[in-house]
């Protein structure tokens, strides 16, 4: 169905549609993922928003650097741990070799050594295909 809205392509949330109200009874629309809050940019009617949203293309799901999860500062990432996979808010903080990550929806912190990187688990920027979200 034309209309119908692909799943978020960072962390495979439901997309909805918003709307932006003007004063002047004009309104723009835009798609957002519920869970991970990434928007597009707004678009004059529902059905170029959707179009828009479901016409992106896919970048890979490499697993990051370490540089490129330090630049993650505030992002979610998905966090595969000894084979199992969970959703996290990343926030960056170092310390003696750790990194610390909040994960979505409650308040559990988890810290990881930098070092076992790559040895016991790895950070990507959405889930990898047939993980569990």
């Amino acid at each position: 169905m034309m209309n119908e809205l692909k799943p978020c392509p960072f962390c495979g949330g439901k997309a909805e549609i918003g709307a932006n109200e003007y004063y002047d009874g004009a309104n723009t629309f835009f798609v957002y993922c519920t869970k991970c809050k990434m928007q597009m940019n707004t678009k004059i009617d529902t059905g170029e928003a959707i179009s828009a949203w479901n016409n992106r293309a896919e970048q890979p799901n490499k697993s990051l650097t370490l540089e490129e999860l330090k630049q993650m500062d505030g992002e979610p990432v998905w966090i595969e741990i000894y084979g199992k996979g969970n959703w996290y808010q990343f926030a960056y903080q170092e310390n003696d070799k750790i990194i610390a990550f909040w994960q979505f929806g409650c308040e559990v912190e988890e810290y990881f050594k930098v070092s076992d990187y790559n040895k016991t688990w790895l950070a990507y920027r959405r889930p990898p295909k047939g993980a569990e979200q």
